[in-house]
């Protein structure tokens, strides 16, 4: 059976390296879900432009325009819900304190995604899903080029 695990898988290129020797050292399969490549849309799509019927590809372009919620916000320390091994959960990023739940946005379990100790902010959220896809349909196994714009909220400036 496969381990899943969430993304981001890893922070660094390095990281990612010492999954996969783990994974390989102990005989262990892990799957990153990208679930559009499950989406009948997605397939449709797929083979509809991988047929030529839409010409040749010159650019794709993607897009996150969701800003995310800002710059992390700590909230107030709470008790560690029963059952949750809050040291394991945190792996190897600093162990900070449990602070909260979905409805709070706090760290656990979604909330993660705003702090960037456990997550790769909105690019290393969703990107990697457009990124996956757009690969997936044209085949390619890389980007030839990547750009990436963005602002500082918190100072007031705008993308």
């Amino acid at each position: 059976m496969p381990m899943p695990i969430e993304r981001p898988i890893a922070h660094t290129i390095g990281e990612g390296q010492a999954m996969v020797r783990a994974a390989r050292a102990m005989n262990r399969v892990v799957q990153v879900g990208t679930h559009r490549r499950a989406s009948p849309h997605s397939s449709v799509a797929r083979e509809f432009i991988r047929s030529g019927k839409v010409g040749q590809i010159g650019m794709v372009r993607c897009f996150v325009n969701s800003g995310g919620s800002g710059p992390e916000q700590p909230l107030p320390t709470q008790p560690i819900p029963q059952g949750l091994d809050w040291d394991s959960w945190c792996g190897p990023a600093p162990l900070r304190p449990f602070n909260g739940t979905a409805s709070n946005r706090g760290i656990h379990p979604r909330g993660f995604r705003q702090y960037l100790d456990y997550a790769n902010g909105t690019i290393g959220d969703w990107g990697i899903h457009w990124f996956d896809q757009v690969l997936w349909i044209t085949g390619e196994k890389w980007p030839k080029r990547l750009f990436s714009t963005g602002g500082n909220r918190s100072m007031g400036s705008s993308p």
